[in-house]
């Protein structure tokens, strides 16, 4: 099968999967940074897969991690969104019939088997597991659950910081950037992405109509209303709105939004804040007085780590950024659950 994404075309012949970015950031966002070649992974190469499905205003995403750790991004449109799962849904089959066609190793799953002798060994006087309650056993598949959650969520973040350590390490031996957007004197290029761009508009107003004066009967059944018609217009509400897409680029000085129709750039000397909505992200700078900002879907939390890492690299430079996240890197998988 073939299909289209947002910014990516690619096919799944049942066994091998290839995906193109259209351009160099499309390239950029599918396969990490540093990387710009097309993806191509086999079913036996392809690991967990993770679909969040396309909103309204916010693109979807199938992510796929490799066997080896690697995680390719593909994002689509809400239109687009039967295909990602049909796409999906054949990945699982392919790769759940590489599993079971695999030779089993004879490592930890050996020591686990059940010992066929164990019966005669051990004889009648073995003495059975206990048998659980029904609310025993309710309670341990809500512990499995929410223990799997954890795990999930901690694999998220641990993900996320490699990617941070990657990126801090890549831009001291200049291998990391390879981004469309043309840097500064000094400045350092740290993430590129995908995103819209939403700024403040008007919805639309209504008019409200009144009349006053009098009503005066004429005849039977008939009136005439003596005076005049008034009303007034009601504007609408003021809300972020979609206005254009294309790349996010963050460097060390600054976020810029490239789109087709819109540039925008953010400079870290005069933003005040950063407030996170869903999947919405508003800079407020001190020299505008409308709050424009990013809609980065599935990459808002990347986003506005990797934005943090900017920011502390241009205050006190790459050293310190690269000691923060070698910290949290450590306190986190000491975290592990």
């Amino acid at each position: 099968m073939e299909f289209d994404g947002y910014m990516i075309h690619g096919s799944w012949d049942g066994s091998t999967l290839r995906v193109r970015g259209s351009n160099k950031a499309a390239r950029l966002a599918l396969a990490g940074h540093g990387q710009t070649a097309d993806v191509t992974l086999s079913a036996s190469q392809i690991g967990r897969l993770q679909l969040r499905d396309a909103r309204r205003l916010i693109n979807g995403e199938l992510a796929i991690t490799s066997v080896t750790g690697q995680t390719y991004k593909l994002h689509f449109r809400r239109k687009q969104a039967e295909t990602f799962r049909r796409l999906m849904a054949a990945l699982n089959e392919s790769s759940d019939a590489e599993k079971t066609t695999r030779p089993a190793s004879a490592g930890p799953a050996a020591e686990l088997a059940p010992d066929a002798d164990s019966g005669a060994r051990h004889g009648p006087s073995a003495v059975p597991a206990p048998r659980l309650g029904r609310s025993q056993r309710r309670a341990a598949r809500k512990q499995a659950k929410e223990l799997a959650q954890r795990r999930e969520q901690w694999q998220r973040e641990h993900d996320l910081l490699q990617r941070l350590s990657h990126a801090t390490t890549g831009i001291g031996d200049g291998s990391h950037w390879d981004g469309g957007l043309v840097l500064r004197p000094s400045e350092m290029g740290v993430w590129t992405g995908i995103g819209d761009l939403v700024e403040p508009r008007a919805t639309g107003g209504a008019y409200t109509s009144g009349s006053r004066g009098a009503s005066i009967r004429v005849a039977a059944g008939v009136r005439v209303r003596v005076g005049g018609v008034h009303g007034k217009y009601v504007p609408g509400q003021v809300e972020q709105t979609v206005v254009d897409e294309g790349a996010v680029t963050v460097t060390s000085k600054r976020v810029v939004f490239t789109g087709s129709t819109r540039t925008r750039e953010w400079v870290y000397s005069r933003l005040v804040s950063a407030d996170v909505h869903g999947d919405q992200v508003l800079l407020h700078v001190s020299n505008w007085q409308r709050v424009s900002g990013l809609s980065l879907g599935p990459s808002t939390d990347e986003f506005v780590a990797f934005l943090q890492i900017a920011m502390l690299i241009g205050e006190q430079g790459l050293a310190e950024a690269s000691r923060v996240v070698a910290q949290e890197v450590k306190e986190h998988l000491e975290k592990r659950p």
